[in-house]
């Protein structure tokens, strides 16, 4: 049996975690569940989600999020 791995919820974020979470919310509709497992170390996750916004162009790959999140909501009809 696989065990859960440990993540810190949106609902559950304070202190750094809520803040690092807040500037992921400006580019995304959610706090991807890859940094949620790396709240569990709050440097890691700062760390983190300091480097990928440093590469990333936070509107592009927002859009693509949203797209993605859109999609899974409501999928298409099978072919």
């Amino acid at each position: 049996m696989l065990e859960a791995i440990p993540t810190t919820r949106e609902d559950e974020a304070t202190g750094r975690i809520k803040g690092v979470y807040t500037r992921i919310r400006e580019g995304f509709p959610y706090v991807p569940l890859v940094y949620q497992a790396m709240a569990i170390q709050p440097v890691a996750l700062e760390l983190a989600w300091a480097q990928a916004d440093s590469l990333l162009d936070q509107r592009t790959l927002a859009d693509a999020a949203v797209s993605l999140y859109r999609l899974a909501e409501h999928p298409p009809a099978a072919l």
